[in-house]
């Protein structure tokens, strides 16, 4: 155990006082001395002892109680170095998933980004085609009038031909609806 300065004067403290005491009760010798100290040596001396025990008690408590801080101060210490490196940790795990996150969701977007333009060129191919057919309908029902009205006669043929015209305006409508349909759905 190591001693502290306070701890050591304390110490001095009580020997000299013990010294004094001792040396009081038992030797009659150095009259100047005795005839000072005669009927209060032991009282003085007691005080000494006293004051000394009473010294080192406190400096030993003070001690103790500065040591027992700085162990409590070094607990504290190292479980606070404990936390923050499972903070820093937990921390560091969620940066790597959320670049993660950041990351799958610029992949996604780019494929939907490349699904959506295939999807657009599919459609516009496909609404081009349907115009076409629509057209060579419009073309083959012209016809078809053309060669009703000439072989069925004149009235036979308006009849036709508006029937043949009715189905036009409803087909085509039709068809516009749906390749604009699906237009809107893919974008």
């Amino acid at each position: 155990m190591k001693l502290s300065k306070y701890q050591i004067a304390s110490i001095v403290a009580i020997g000299f006082g013990a010294f004094t005491f001792i040396y009081s009760l038992n030797t009659q010798s150095w009259k100047s001395i005795k005839n000072t100290f005669d009927q209060n040596s032991s009282t003085i001396s007691l005080v000494a002892i006293i004051g000394g025990l009473g010294s080192l008690s406190l400096t030993t408590a003070k001690d103790s109680i500065t040591k027992g801080g700085e162990d409590q101060m070094r607990y504290v210490s190292q479980m606070n170095e404990v936390l923050l490196k499972e903070i820093k940790n937990s921390v560091d795990n969620l940066v790597v998933k959320v670049e993660s996150l950041e990351t799958s969701q610029e992949k996604l977007r780019t494929e939907l980004k490349g699904d959506i333009s295939e999807l657009r060129t599919e459609l516009k191919g496909d609404i081009s085609e349907l115009r076409k057919d629509v057209h060579e309908n419009t073309k083959n029902t012209n016809e078809l009038n053309a060669t009703v009205q000439h072989s069925l006669g004149f009235k036979e043929g308006l009849i036709l031909r508006a029937s043949l015209e009715k189905m036009n305006n409803v087909y085509l409508p039709l068809v516009f609806m749906m390749s604009g349909y699906f237009y809107l759905t893919a974008i």
